[in-house]
């Protein structure tokens, strides 16, 4: 897989997001998928993953860590066909570094923090119809009544946002 970089500067533990389309040989849960930075056969790494959501037997929407994306981009591995019972690789709090203070996907009503701090907010579902059509997968619609409380941030320090919202109008 190839991941392109159009800025000028080295990305450090940037975490990309994977849309994989199952293929006979994986696993139906996709369970038996690992990423290396590079072959695992010339001394890649494993990388750490997070698998967002997947349809039995159909795609998975996955976020892994890449170390170092250089300008010029790079070329991540994915290995699967392991035919026996294979346990989950995934690691989603080795994706999201220090830098981030929580991670929602809106993939579930709970609002589960995927790095490792736990800021897990709140749903209010009032209002709000989940699994609504998305860029990537799990969108929420909000109908100006629901709301997610994501109070446990500590909100003291300078801080940036980032999320993808389409307006209605």
């Amino acid at each position: 897989i190839t991941i392109t970089n159009s800025g000028s500067e080295t990305l450090a533990n940037f975490p990309a997001y994977i849309n994989l389309t199952y293929d006979s040989d994986m696993q139906a849960n996709f369970s038996d998928i690992r990423f290396y930075s590079q072959s695992c056969n010339n001394g890649g790494s494993l990388l750490d993953y997070e698998i967002e959501n997947y349809t039995t037997s159909d795609r998975a929407h996955i976020w892994t860590r890449i170390p170092s994306l250089p300008s010029t981009g790079t070329t991540i591995s994915v290995y699967y066909k392991n035919n026996t019972a294979i346990t989950n690789g995934e690691n989603p709090t080795g994706v999201w570094d220090s830098n981030y203070k929580a991670v929602w996907h809106m993939t579930e009503t709970n609002a589960s923090d995927s790095t490792s701090n736990g800021n897990n907010g709140t749903v209010n579902m009032t209002g709000v119809s989940t699994n609504a059509s998305g860029k990537i997968d799990g969108a929420d619609s909000f109908n100006g009544s629901g709301f997610i409380d994501v109070r446990p941030i500590d909100f003291n320090y300078p801080i940036s946002y980032e999320c993808w919202i389409r307006l209605n109008s």
